[in-house]
C-alpha cells in the first residue's frame, strides 16, 4: 500500500524564528506542532495563560484539527504565548481589548472578561465570539445596546434579546424583526424606556402599549422626548385617546393631530383651571393595565374599552 506524502511545515515563533521543520502525515493532527512549540518555548509558565497556533494569515488553528484540513506542504505555522497581561489589560481597561492582536481577541477568557465590564466592547472580539451565546449574554447584562454587535442568529434568540432590553430599553433596534414584533419582548423594552416605542413597529396603533410607554416615560422623568409621537396616525387623531395620554403626560397635547389640537389643549387648560394647576386623572394609572395574557399583534381588531363610572373611557 503506497504511503501518503508527508507534508513539511515549518514551526516559528511570531518573529519567524524557526523551531522545529516538520513532516508529518495528512491524516496526523496539529498536536504535534504544539507539543514541540511547548517543549521549545521558553516562556515562565506563571506568565502564559495558554499557547495558540496561527497559520499563515493569523488565525487560530484547533490542535486536534487535520494537517490536511489546515496546513499545506511548505506552510509555515506560529507558535505564540498569549500572555496573561490581555487578561490584566482588560481587567485594568476592558477598552484595551480594541487594540489587542486578533488571538486575543478570539480568546473567549479575555474578551469575557472585558465584556462583563463594558458590554460594548464586544464590537471588538473576534466574529466567531459575538455568535458565542454566554459571550454576548454577559455583554448585554452589562449593556443592552451591546447586541448591535452580536451575530444575526443572537439578535434572534429571545433570551439573549430580553436580557438586552431590560437593561436598556432602545436595545429593542438591534433586535430582529421577529423580536420586535414580540409583545413581552417590546412590553420589557417600553417598560425600561417608553422611547422604546419607536423601534416597535407593529404596536404602534396598539392603544395599551402606547399608553404603557406613555406613563412610563412620565414616571422616569426622561424628558424632552415622548414615545407619544411614534403612536400610529389613527391614534394621534383620536381626541378619546389623546385625552388620556395628555392626562399622563401634558406634552402629547402638542403631538395631536392638527384638527383635533386647539380643542384638546383648551379642555386641558380648562381642567388644569378647575383644579388649581393640578391636572384630575379621569384615568387612574392602576387602571392602564397592559394585559399580557394578549398575544395576538394587533391591527385586526380594535381594543376593548370599558367604562371608569364618571363616563371616561380606557382602553385595555
Amino acid at each position: 500500500m503506497e504511503r501518503a506524502a508527508e507534508t513539511h511545515v515549518q514551526l516559528v515563533t511570531p518573529a519567524g524564528t524557526l523551531i522545529a521543520d516538520v513532516a508529518l502525515r495528512p491524516d496526523d493532527t496539529l498536536h504535534e506542532l504544539y507539543r514541540l512549540g511547548c517543549a521549545n518555548s521558553s516562556f515562565d509558565s506563571t506568565c502564559v495563560l495558554r499557547f495558540q497556533l496561527l497559520d499563515a494569515h493569523a488565525n487560530p488553528l484547533q490542535h486536534d484539527g487535520l494537517v490536511r484540513d489546515n496546513v499545506k506542504d511548505g506552510d509555515s505555522v506560529t507558535f505564540v504565548a498569549i500572555a496573561r497581561d490581555w487578561m490584566g489589560a482588560v481587567k485594568r481597561n476592558p477598552a484595551t481589548l480594541r487594540c489587542a492582536p486578533q488571538f486575543a481577541r478570539a480568546d473567549p477568557l479575555v474578551v469575557l472578561e472585558a465584556v462583563r465590564q463594558r458590554g460594548a466592547v464586544l464590537a471588538y472580539a473576534a466574529p466567531e465570539l459575538q455568535d458565542k451565546r454566554e459571550v454576548v449574554f454577559a455583554a448585554v447584562s452589562t449593556d443592552g445596546l451591546a447586541l448591535e454587535f452580536a451575530s444575526a442568529k443572537l439578535r434572534d434568540d429571545k433570551e439573549i434579546v430580553l436580557a438586552a432590553v431590560c437593561h436598556q430599553g432602545p436595545a429593542l433596534r438591534f433586535a430582529s424583526e421577529r423580536l420586535r414584533s414580540d409583545r413581552e419582548v417590546v412590553t420589557c423594552a417600553c417598560v425600561n424606556d417608553g422611547n422604546s416605542l419607536e423601534y416597535a413597529m407593529n404596536w404602534r396603533r396598539d392603544k395599551a402599549m402606547v399608553l404603557l410607554a406613555v406613563e412610563r416615560h412620565q414616571a422616569l422623568d426622561r424628558q424632552p422626548r415622548s414615545p407619544i409621537q411614534f403612536a400610529a396616525p389613527e391614534l394621534l387623531g383620536n381626541y378619546d385617546f389623546m385625552w388620556q395620554a395628555a392626562q399622563l403626560d401634558r406634552c402629547c397635547v402638542d403631538f395631536a393631530a392638527a384638527d383635533i389640537r386647539p380643542v384638546l389643549r383648551t379642555a386641558l387648560e380648562e381642567s388644569l383651571d378647575k383644579d388649581h394647576g393640578f391636572l384630575q386623572m379621569k384615568v387612574p394609572l392602576t387602571e392602564l393595565k397592559f394585559r399580557s395574557e394578549r398575544s395576538t399583534a394587533p391591527g385586526a381588531e380594535d381594543s376593548e374599552s370599558e367604562s371608569d363610572g364618571d363616563g371616561s373611557v380606557y382602553s385595555i
